[in-house]
């Protein structure tokens, strides 16, 4: 007889496990909590928080659950060294040389030579962790254009002998992305234990992944409600083209289809990449004096400013409920106190 198609988030889950092995770096599930004070604030909507900020390596965050399945794919062919890049406080150098350090391996990160590369925030933990990092500098402080150079460098590192294993910036591949599938099981599961039905969830979007994975996630135990990613790096047309790219990849490559659509709120990336803007100052500074949670001022400190703003605007209302999910990134306020305003 052929093998029943799984249902439920165990099944799925035990069905993804079988096909692909990953190393467990995170301490799972993260808690979903309540924001009763940030939902009287705003006057809206219900308000829940997935902690992604409590994964546990190294000051968490969310790519222990994408490095998982890398590190798993890394050890399979037998790399020594992890070639990595991005920002000077780029929290996946700092993760991801975390699990290289978990697993034994040596860490190379190229990032860019700019503003924020003082010896604070994550650049000041990736050298306690002793990432091998190399500063370059590059257009605009484009982290994007570090790539031709980390792949010249997993060649140099193979003519010495090395055996490098390359994650591109940001860790997203669609291998990856089945730990943001995974995530959408385990808030299914939260969903009913805390006897809710959210209507809407809102994550920070770069790369788009995360929001395409948790979509994926949702479509397969025929959950629907809306998925908002708020753009941090780019909008328009390019954001939702990715976004939609890594969605429909991640489904094809665990045999399903999804339909969810995915909406990008892109009025808040401001100047650019990891440039403060005065709404995400507001929204770390909303969320600290409501809920003593902190958020960071690259991703979730701009992910929060687009629900604050559509909450404002009565695009969400109190017959909703939301899910906020906090991917972390807490040690870059560090580099950011004269943004901020408390310098």
């Amino acid at each position: 007889m052929p093998e029943e198609s799984p249902t439920t988030s165990a099944e799925w889950t035990n069905h993804l496990d079988a096909r692909f092995p990953r190393e467990p770096l995170a301490t799972l599930p993260t808690p979903l909590e309540c924001l009763p004070n940030l939902t009287r604030h705003l006057g809206g909507p219900r308000i829940y928080i997935k902690r992604d900020d409590l994964t546990g390596l190294a000051l968490g965050g969310d790519k222990p659950r994408k490095l998982a399945y890398l590190m798993a794919d890394a050890k399979r062919l037998g790399a020594d060294t992890v070639i990595t890049g991005g920002s000077s406080q780029s929290n996946h150098v700092r993760l991801t040389g975390a699990a290289c350090r978990k697993l034994g391996l040596r860490t190379v990160a190229l990032c860019t030579a700019d503003e924020h590369a003082a010896n604070t925030g994550n650049l000041l933990l990736s050298r306690i962790l002793g990432i091998e990092i190399q500063f370059h500098e590059v257009a605009g402080g484009d982290h994007w254009l570090l790539i031709p150079l980390m792949e010249a460098e997993c060649d140099r590192l193979r003519s010495e002998g090395s055996r490098p294993y390359l994650i591109p910036i940001s860790g997203s591949t669609t291998l990856s992305c089945l730990g943001y599938v995974r995530c959408a099981w385990e808030l299914s599961d939260q969903f009913e234990l805390s006897d809710i039905t959210p209507t809407a969830l809102y994550i920070t979007s770069g790369t788009g992944s995360n929001l395409a994975a948790l979509a994926v996630g949702f479509s397969v135990l025929e959950r629907r409600l809306r998925m908002v990613g708020v753009n941090v790096n780019r909008a328009g047309a390019e954001a939702i083209e990715m976004a939609e790219k890594w969605r429909d990849e991640t489904a094809t490559l665990i045999g399903v289809a999804c339909d969810i659509r995915l909406e990008l709120e892109g009025r808040f990336v401001g100047p650019g990449y990891g440039e403060m803007i005065t709404e995400c100052a507001e929204a770390i500074r909303i969320f600290a004096e409501t809920e003593g949670i902190f958020l960071d001022p690259v991703y979730t400190g701009k992910a929060a400013a687009g629900l604050i703003a559509h909450i404002r605007e009565g695009r969400l209302t109190g017959d909703d409920t939301v899910v906020f999910v906090h991917t972390g990134g807490i040690p870059a306020l560090f580099a950011y106190s004269e943004q901020l305003g408390v310098g």
